[in-house]
């Protein structure tokens, strides 16, 4: 993404240590600790950017931080399954909230040319 002039961030709400791994190699402006779905971060990432919310999207797996914060900031947001889901109940909890939204979204946008993407993009089951 870099060569195709594609600028990129990492804004997580994960600890300094975790993010500064997945990092290491990329060498990206990052956030840790976010709070999402708070904006502050967000807002920080396209200021460092130099982006406007319309030239850009946040991409994420969880549709009530990642998503939602990005909704928030007028961002296209994109969905991906989890590396690894996280079994606690907390997390448990909050994949059971989305999936009703996830179904909508797939009844509403069934047949739209963006679906063929989403089906893989949006959830995999």
């Amino acid at each position: 993404m870099k060569a195709a002039g594609v600028a990129l961030a990492f804004v997580s709400n994960n600890n300094r240590a975790r993010v500064e791994l997945f990092n290491r190699t990329l060498g990206l402006p990052y956030w840790y600790k976010a709070g999402k779905p708070g904006r502050k971060a967000v807002r920080r990432a396209l200021d460092a950017l130099h982006a406007e919310p319309s030239q850009a999207a946040i991409l994420g797996d969880q549709l009530l931080t990642d998503a939602y914060a990005g909704k928030r900031m007028g961002l296209r947001a994109l969905i991906v399954p989890p590396i690894k889901d996280k079994t606690n109940l907390f997390f448990k909890a909050k994949r059971l909230l989305e999936r009703p939204v996830i179904r909508r979204y797939r009844k509403l946008h069934a047949g739209d040319e963006v679906q063929t993407c989403t089906n893989f993009t949006i959830w995999r089951q």
